[in-house]
């Protein structure tokens, strides 16, 4: 039960997108919102006008009507420095078990954009992280993405334990990998009435494939199956190319509210980031994104 939930708040319309879509979520009474705004240092230099007008901005932020009208307990959080650090230094602090930030934030004119800190919470938290973009409507449509990884299987309990709106839609992708361009045979002249038996490559590539459908629908099964007992309706998906590319296309295609995946975040030498899918649908996927370690 998630009874823990950062949100991170800088005063943009996508962070405010997230707090309306918390509010769609049926977490229950008590379920404990710290509100996280992290102020930079220059915005506390100068005139005490100008550290006025910070504070009484700040105040709005802690307004959270729609969060508190539901019961749940919205804790303000004040910190100086930068969001990155301070959002992941207080998720730890208070054992997250979510954190809620926007896509983009509201100091794009300075460089500081709240989609760079997205991407590095992403990268060095261990909390799921929920990045948000464009309002859904009434988050009806979600896609959750398997490969059949432990961080997949990670994102699929979460998924299962989201208190999600009952009557929504969740399909179940699977990208099958491509065939290698190095494997792909030549095309050879035959005729209607002979039967040519395929070269030892081809039917190599042949049983690959039969064997990764294979794996692939029954991935799918069992995701269906850790589901099944959930208030939404289920369809799956087998598709076949590159996975981020596949997933992209099709929330475009299918106008998707939220796209659930698995991630595994940092290898040891923290400047190699693994999981490139993650990092494809942090930048550009059009809806919101859940990222579970």
């Amino acid at each position: 039960m998630i009874s823990h939930i950062l949100l991170a708040d800088d005063g943009s319309e996508n962070a405010r997108l997230g707090g309306e879509l918390l509010s769609q979520l049926r977490f229950p009474p008590g379920t404990e919102i710290d509100v996280l705004q992290v102020l930079n240092p220059r915005d506390l230099h100068g005139s005490s006008g100008k550290q006025l007008a910070a504070v009484q901005e700040l105040q709005k932020l802690w307004e959270k009507p729609d969060l508190v009208e539901k019961g749940w307990q919205v804790i303000p959080h004040v910190e100086i420095g930068h969001p990155a650090e301070k959002i992941a230094a207080l998720a730890s602090q208070k054992k997250s078990e979510l954190i809620v930030l926007g896509a983009q934030g509201k100091r794009a004119a300075l460089q500081v954009l709240l989609g760079g800190v997205a991407q590095q919470v992403v990268e060095y938290t261990d909390q799921p992280v929920l990045v948000v973009r464009r309002r859904p409507d009434g988050l009806k449509k979600i896609l959750f993405a398997t490969d059949g990884s432990i961080h997949s299987e990670r994102a699929l309990d979460f998924l299962a334990e989201l208190p999600l709106p009952q009557g929504i839609e969740v399909h179940l992708i699977h990208a099958l990998p491509p065939i290698p361009p190095e494997v792909v045979v030549e095309s050879w002249t035959t005729s209607p009435d002979v039967l040519m038996p395929l070269p030892p490559m081809m039917a190599d590539v042949t049983t690959l494939q039969a064997e990764e459908e294979a794996h692939g629908k029954n991935l799918l099964e069992k995701a269906v199956q850790r589901l099944a007992k959930q208030p939404f309706t289920l369809e799956t998906h087998l598709v076949t190319g590159d996975a981020g590319s596949e997933i992209l296309e099709f929330v475009t295609q299918n106008q998707v509210d939220l796209v659930v995946s698995g991630s595994r975040g940092l290898s040891p030498v923290k400047s190699w980031l693994l999981g490139s899918v993650s990092r494809k649908l942090v930048h550009y996927a059009s809806c919101s994104v859940l990222l579970v370690k």
